[in-house]
């Protein structure tokens, strides 16, 4: 039986290969991916995600939640240098960003409206685990944890349907600056 797993990334070159691995490993079932501010603008890390779907050839279900803008305390800072202005510098096949088709990836609701973060973890953590019999989820946090915060406040009720947090946690105020950045690979259990 797959992982249930929600991805929370910023995607640049890494995240970009995150999401390749949850689309085509077979433990695992990608239930969405929410993004949010990192190794550049939530703006273009939300687009990068679904650039990603469309050249991993993702399954149509799987949608793109825009999320944080900025972190709740400190200052916004991107590293245009290390991922370029848009978060995936130099590479090569990928849908502009400018594509109006790459907007088809967003979840939307009822109305036409994007559907946010909190909102698309919520819901898909509750419907996984009222449709699964219990099936918990496994939350992977690539980047900052802005949307994890939020989500942990927000939805004290839900935490009993996620299985674990798992994320790469690295230096606070400091980047991917350096050769040895990237960060620990960390876990919490409910």
């Amino acid at each position: 039986m797959p992982k249930h797993i929600w991805l929370d990334a910023d995607p640049g070159h890494d995240d970009a290969m995150a999401i390749l691995l949850a689309l085509h490993l077979s433990e695992i079932k990608l239930l969405g991916i929410s993004t949010t501010h990192g190794n550049t603008s939530s703006h273009c890390t939300a687009l990068n995600a679904a650039r990603c779907l469309h050249a991993f050839g993702a399954d149509r279900q799987i949608r793109v939640y825009p999320g944080a803008s900025k972190p709740l305390i400190l200052p916004v800072k991107y590293d245009a240098e290390i991922h370029g202005e848009d978060g995936l510098g130099g590479v090569e096949g990928l849908l502009p960003q400018d594509d109006p088709s790459l907007l088809d990836w967003f979840a939307k609701d009822s109305e036409g409206a994007t559907i946010r973060a909190l909102e698309g973890m919520a819901t898909s953590i509750r419907t996984t685990w009222n449709k699964g019999a219990g099936s918990k989820v496994h939350v992977v946090a690539t980047g900052p944890m802005t949307n994890i915060a939020l989500f942990v406040s927000a939805y004290p009720d839900l935490l009993h349907a996620v299985e674990e947090f798992v994320f790469m946690g690295g230096g606070v105020g400091v980047g991917n600056r350096s050769p040895a950045a990237g960060g620990v690979r960390s876990v919490y259990r409910s």
